[in-house]
């Protein structure tokens, strides 16, 4: 039996933006007739043929570059993220929205992520599990807890590593696939490839429907150009396999109707590829009319690999700091996977972190990390306070800088582990006593803020409802201070000798300091 015998119809990449709505209504038909292990098994089968037609079937440059692309997009979601959860109040808003409204900008966000090319458009059908339109509109919850989970755990700042959605279906199929072909490197390429598709896409498809629900323009991302490269349907035994295609469409649907889609499938084809461009791979400075940009021979003359600048000193700026690991070479999945790490976070370089990254098992909120974010912008800045919510960071948010360097360190000590822990007594030890040095300070009556307020910031940031109690009951011993100075639990450490706090009080009290005031409900 010929290998083509079995043919599953995708729904088309033309038809994602011309009838979304018809385009989404085929593709959810196709996934809840298919069994995830068939096509996912038919999926493998075809991406392997394929690149057996290529001069590099076990070429790892494509699952690099969607990897690479799949990385910068989750950075991307964590900036925006944070932006629109927090200053937007996206996430009430997204709540109270009609399913209707928001099942609207779901479709929006179906049809832009796999218009961007075929091979995320045919990626859809590896995410039945997640990229259904009524399944991320309905509850609205859904869509949120995909994005929270997309989200980077550090600042969004850095360049996060890749995140793989997880699905048991999608999981067991990987583990027996990679291990009944270890010994290929072609299908095991392959699979590190849909899977990286299959995450890009998820990726896109969260972007770009927040991005459509909150009016932000969607930039169609733009594909690159190879220039000369020997194209697959050049070798022999891709011809043979297009050849066989198209006995297998003449037989399914007739001579009319198989010429009929054959010309569709060249139109689309040349509008594709009309869309993409030439591109620096440094700068990203598109090749303009009429000028050739220069190539890296080594990978040129080694492998064919396509890879361009616009000047001598993008190409050296840009080999110095990634293209190095591959420059003329065959490499494998993990020195891709590191090369498109290390590209990734060239593209945008790491703001210096003053808070320490989160250790494994704790999940930043997202509150939270945009206080990170604050502080590793502004390290002279022991805490930040939010007193407005009107978008603007420098109006918004106050800081609070101790001067006192035994109390500086106490407090930063304290604020890093819990911000990177999130160890409960740190937490409540740390809020106590920011919120005491303010109080004492009179910030309510000189910045309009308030006990209410920093607490409610504060249950956010650490998703503790409770925390207010406890703050209380901190301010209540710390009128039991043994030494009888009201002393907040933050700074009853010997860190801080009792004459550097006797000095503290004399100082403070000397102005406007009130060690008398407590806390307020």
């Amino acid at each position: 039996m010929s290998r083509f015998a079995i043919h599953i119809e995708l729904p088309k990449i033309q038809h994602a933006l011309e009838d979304p709505e018809r385009w989404n209504a085929n593709w959810e038909r196709l996934m809840s007739t298919q069994d995830l292990n068939f096509i996912l098994g038919y999926s493998l089968n075809n991406l392997v043929q394929r690149r057996r037609t290529t001069a590099a079937p076990e070429s790892t440059d494509e699952y690099s570059i969607n990897l690479n692309n799949a990385i910068e997009m989750r950075q991307r979601l964590g900036q925006i993220g944070i932006f629109t959860f927090i200053d937007m109040d996206f996430e009430a808003t997204w709540m109270n929205a009609a399913p209707s409204e928001r099942r609207k900008h779901v479709l929006v966000g179906l049809s832009e992520g796999c218009s961007i090319a075929r091979n995320l458009n045919d990626a859809r059908r590896f995410t039945a599990d997640v990229l259904k339109l009524d399944y991320l509109s309905r509850d609205g919850k859904t869509y949120l807890d995909l994005f929270k989970t997309i989200m980077p755990g550090s600042d969004p700042d850095t360049t996060p590593d890749i995140y793989y959605i997880p699905n048991p279906g999608w999981d067991s199929f990987q583990e027996r696939m990679k291990e009944k072909y270890a010994t290929s490197k072609v299908h095991l390429v392959s699979l590190g490839e849909m899977q990286v598709l299959r995450t890009e896409l998820i990726y896109y498809v969260v972007g770009y429907t927040m991005m459509s629900f909150i009016g932000h323009k969607i930039d169609r991302v733009a594909g690159i150009k190879p220039r000369g490269a020997s194209s697959d349907h050049k070798t022999a035994q891709a011809k043979k396999m297009y050849k066989e295609g198209d006995r297998i469409q003449k037989m399914m649907f007739g001579l009319e109707e198989a010429k009929r889609r054959k010309d569709e499938e060249k139109q689309v084809a040349k509008a594709l590829i009309a869309r993409r461009v030439v591109m620096c791979f440094q700068c990203q400075k598109h090749q303009p009319e009429g000028e050739r940009f220069s190539r890296c021979s080594r990978c040129w003359n080694n492998l064919k690999r396509d890879v361009v600048y616009c000047s001598r000193e993008c190409q050296i700026v840009d080999y110095k700091k990634s293209h190095k690991m591959i420059c003329g070479k065959e490499v494998d999945m993990d020195v891709a996977t590191q090369f498109a790490s290390k590209r990734a976070a060239a593209e945008y370089p790491t703001t210096p972190q003053q808070i320490p990254p989160a250790v494994a098992g704790f999940k930043r909120s997202l509150y939270l990390l945009r206080h990170v974010q604050l502080l590793n912008k502004n390290p002279k800045a022991d805490f930040f306070f939010r007193i407005a919510y009107t978008g603007d960071t420098t109006s918004d948010f106050i800081s609070m800088d101790l001067t006192n360097p035994y109390m500086h360190k106490v407090l930063r000590s304290v604020r890093n582990k819990a911000m990177s822990t999130g160890d409960r007594e740190s937490i409540v030890a740390l809020s106590h006593g920011t919120l005491w040095y303010c109080n004492a300070s009179s910030f309510d009556k000189k910045f309009g803020w308030n006990f209410d307020d920093f607490c409610d910031q504060m249950a956010k940031e650490w998703e503790m409802p409770n925390l207010k109690e406890a703050i209380l009951e901190l301010d209540r011993k710390r009128f039991e201070d043994p030494l009888n100075q009201k002393r907040p639990q933050l700074f009853m450490t010997e860190e801080i000798p009792e004459t550097v706090w006797a000095d503290f009080v004399k100082i403070a009290t000397s102005g406007d300091f009130d060690f008398e005031r407590r806390l307020f409900s």
